[in-house]
């Protein structure tokens, strides 16, 4: 062989033998673990649950890890760099609001899935005056939602009613049957099961306001030092949502498995959830702002959605979107 080809072929015929002998070149990249944020295993969060079920997460080389916890903590330990993501935006927005750099990057749902119940004895909004109402913490979305539910039903949620931070679903529903509080906010199907107790019905939260409640946020700098990974996020999730828009018998199914719901609840939650899911992440600049409004760190003057949320890499994403 001429001196001039063996120098051509050489190199490439090192790399080949360095792949034999070293696995690292031959095996496939390892999927990179991130960790997931959420305040109940309710349905909020069944697409992100669904995209780890059928592979999409591992597709995009990514190995997602739900975490439960409070959503003013998720808010803390991803603006310090212990938590990679969270479904819980809107507690987040309230935190960029007041300063907290940290912006919602996907929207899963933005018509709430929480029902106003009342105890066997109160029969109205109006019948709470004087009593007290559980929220999972002061400042969350669902906090917001009762307090307009409760302003609309005549009553001040600041004079007539004292509420109370009792963190996720479970504990507020055990607070309920207890008799510890009145009423509280309940996503389906735990309102169905409260409801087959005797409990009552006061109020849908969809009918007051129509906030971002659930996606993904991220800090400003995982968004700035890390796009590709949380674009790989953005696809699995959008595959997500669209095998459960197509697919309503399969996730039915699949709610039934996991969450030990009966026919009747998976339909219920299955049919709230896909009203709620907005097209393809992305929601009007209304659902933020009802957010916005009701944050109570909201320092004076008109805050921009751009300051709470950052939907470029979303948009690239949907580019070159190929379901």
């Amino acid at each position: 062989m001429p001196l001039s080809r063996q120098r051509v072929v050489l190199p490439f015929l090192l790399i080949f033998l360095a792949s034999i002998a070293d696995p690292a070149f031959s095996q496939p990249l390892k999927p990179e673990t991130v960790k997931v944020a959420y305040s109940n295993p309710g349905m909020p969060i069944f697409s992100l649950m669904l995209a780890r079920e059928l592979g999409y997460f591992r597709n995009e080389q990514l190995n997602v890890e739900p975490v439960m916890m409070t959503s003013a903590l998720s808010g803390l330990a991803l603006a310090t760099g212990d938590l990679d993501y969270t479904t819980m935006i809107g507690q987040l927005i309230g935190q960029a609001v007041s300063g907290s750099p940290v912006k919602v990057v996907f929207v899963n749902v933005n018509r709430p899935m929480f029902v106003f119940v009342g105890r066997p004895e109160i029969k109205s909004v109006k019948d709470l005056k004087g009593k007290p109402v559980g929220v999972g913490s002061h400042g969350a979305i669902d906090d917001a939602l009762a307090r307009r539910v409760i302003a609309a039903g005549g009553l001040s949620p600041e004079k007539d009613v004292t509420i109370l931070a009792l963190g996720g679903t479970a504990n507020r529903l055990g607070a309920l049957i207890a008799g510890s509080i009145s009423a509280t906010m309940l996503t389906a199907p735990f309102n169905l099961r409260a409801e087959r107790q005797g409990f009552n019905r006061l109020a849908m939260a969809g009918d007051y306001m129509q906030p971002v409640t659930n996606g993904l946020g991220a800090s400003e700098k995982r968004i700035k030092d890390r796009p590709d990974q949380i674009k790989r996020l953005l696809r699995a999730m959008l595959r997500s949502q669209d095998y459960l828009q197509g697919h309503k018998e399969e996730s039915i199914q699949k709610a039934m498995a996991w969450y030990k719901f009966d026919r009747e609840a998976a339909e219920l939650s299955y049919d709230m959830l896909v009203r709620s899911i907005p097209p393809k992440g992305l929601a009007p600049d209304e659902s933020f702002r009802a957010v916005i409004e009701t944050s109570r760190a909201r320092p004076p003057g008109e805050i921009p959605v751009s300051r709470v949320a950052d939907m470029t890499l979303l948009r690239e994403v949907l580019k070159e979107w190929k379901p």
